[in-house]
């Protein structure tokens, strides 16, 4: 039986799961990759205001602040607070809330943009990013 004891989980956050989060909220909000589409007067609202109809996205560099903060861990805006066993990752730029849904100002519901939202095929390469790591973690060590 081969035991594995890691006493500090900020390692292994900062150095796979982070990464690995952040290219995947970068992808999704490039591409605007499984966000359920803008509703119709939004989206028309939108279209004539930035020519840009990703969800969550602004004109990018012109008054852009969630997006940013989201898949840059450098922004202002970005959320970062790791201890040994706990990992806090988001984004206080203004309107950060609108990932979890609600009502926007033509009274059209819209549901939840999670970019950091790990579906079952993210899980599974995460799995074996953190499994990859620890080994070569243990490896050096002996």
């Amino acid at each position: 039986m081969v035991n594995l004891y890691i006493p500090d989980m900020a390692e292994l956050f900062i150095n796979v799961i982070q990464p690995y989060i952040m290219a995947l909220a970068k992808r999704r909000l490039d591409t605007g990759e499984d966000f359920a589409p803008l509703e119709p007067k939004y989206s028309k609202f939108k279209q004539r205001l930035t020519g840009d109809l990703r969800p969550l996205r602004w004109k990018e560099g012109e008054r852009e602040q969630l997006a940013p903060s989201l898949m840059n861990p450098s922004d202002a805006y970005h959320i970062l607070q790791v201890s040994s066993n706990e990992v806090t990752l988001g984004s206080n730029a203004p309107n950060a809330g609108v990932i979890y849904g609600g009502t926007n100002q033509f009274g059209e519901a819209f549901p939840a943009r999670l970019p950091y939202h790990l579906t079952d095929e993210n899980k599974l390469e995460l799995e074996a990013l953190v499994f990859a790591y620890i080994q070569s973690k243990s490896e050096a060590s002996q």
